[in-house]
């Protein structure tokens, strides 16, 4: 089972994504691969998955392919949704 803040996270993460096909299309490309998001005292590694959206990955012991360092204020951002569509976009 996955930590607490990880499966809040995540679930604000793919519930964003849900409705973003066309982030989940870009995403596909790296399927299997890993990001590490680091916030403050938060640390989680997730997985991309064959649909396009992430799942925790607390095995991790390989290096990421990415780390992504968000301001403090992220977290609560992130809760509404705000930042996860803006790093998308940012990746076109």
């Amino acid at each position: 089972m996955m930590a607490y803040p990880a499966q809040l996270v995540v679930s604000a993460i793919n519930h964003v994504l849900i409705n973003e096909h066309w982030a989940r299309e870009k995403l596909l490309a790296f399927v299997g691969q890993t990001a590490r998001i680091e916030a403050q005292a938060l640390n989680i590694s997730l997985v991309i998955t064959t649909d396009g959206l992430f799942e925790s990955d607390s095995t991790a012991i390989q290096q990421p392919t990415v780390i992504i360092y968000l301001p403090d204020n992220t977290l609560v951002k992130m809760i509404s949704g705000y930042v996860v569509v803006g790093i998308l976009k940012q990746m076109n």
